[in-house]
């Protein structure tokens, strides 16, 4: 019970799986983030509640069980982004592990994420200031030298 009151209380969102992948846990950050209400969500595959895809290739992130010949660890990615039901979207940090018995058998998943939107638009903001003249928004200096020296080097490596 004491660990059940401490998930509800962390300001991360947690979903916990069985090894069917069904939903057995999440708490009220993870309802938020999802904009699915626990009492749905409880019961139902992973997949109908939490879909992440990675930031770059737009390719969805697997959250499946080791396989047997696999070793279990923890799979974090910092580059995801949490597709809601209604189709808007977040940017995630998020931590997979599975959850093994005394007999290091799976058991279901435990998934730790945390909302990462404002974080990532700051990246983005700085990395735009970085590379950019502030008066024009032209590229500066800096990056104009890189793109040319990686174009430099695509010419040498392709003739």
């Amino acid at each position: 019970e004491r660990l059940r009151v401490t998930l509800q209380s962390i300001g991360d969102a947690v979903i916990c799986t069985d090894a069917a992948n069904r939903i057995t846990f999440m708490n009220p950050v993870a309802e938020k983030l999802t904009g699915v209400d626990v009492g749905e969500a409880l019961g139902k595959v992973l997949g109908h509640v939490y879909w992440a895809v990675d930031e770059e290739s737009g390719q969805r992130i697997a959250l499946t069980r080791p396989s047997a010949s696999e070793r279990p660890h923890c799979d974090q990615n910092t580059r995801a982004v949490l597709v809601r039901r209604d189709d808007t979207r977040c940017s995630i940090r998020q931590v997979v592990s599975p959850i093994m018995n005394d007999r290091e058998q799976f058991c279901g998943l435990v998934i730790v994420f945390q909302d990462f939107t404002d974080a990532r638009a700051l990246q983005r903001q700085l990395a735009y200031a970085a590379a950019h003249d502030a008066l024009t928004g032209l590229a500066n200096r800096s990056s104009f030298m890189r793109t040319m020296e990686e174009l430099v080097d695509q010419c040498r490596l392709n003739g």
